[in-house]
């Protein structure tokens, strides 16, 4: 198996993202999908083909799935009281954080910290 790749999951945990959407949907109470106005189906194909772990590997048995995630990301939300502002907000979104520096003038458009006057780091 040296210098080889392998798509580690199982193949059968392809999903399309209305399907995991959908997922979503039955974890979070109150939660509903709805779609953008004039949105396009995706064309592209994200399929991962994890056959050759299986071959390779045929008593490794991967215990996650994409539904167990939600479950735990869901539970992990609940658990630290995140709501959907503080998670849309500059702590977890990193272009609104940078976009906030700069706007704080401690980033420039390099994205290089301005020198502070009082000789006290930007950082």
């Amino acid at each position: 198996m040296h210098n080889e790749a392998f798509n580690v999951g199982q193949t059968e945990e392809n999903y399309q993202m209305r399907e995991v959407a959908e997922m979503v949907q039955d974890v979070v109470p109150g939660s509903r999908v709805t779609y953008a106005t004039g949105a396009e189906p995706d064309r592209r194909c994200y399929r991962v083909d994890c056959s050759k772990l299986a071959r390779t590997l045929p008593a490794f048995q991967p215990q996650w799935t994409v539904r167990r995630g939600i479950e735990e990301l869901y539970a992990a939300y609940k658990r630290h009281d995140l709501c959907l502002d503080e998670f849309m907000g500059t702590r977890y979104l990193r272009i609104k954080h940078i976009t906030a520096l700069q706007n704080q003038g401690r980033l420039d458009a390099a994205l290089r910290w301005y020198p502070t006057t009082d000789g006290v780091d930007n950082v």
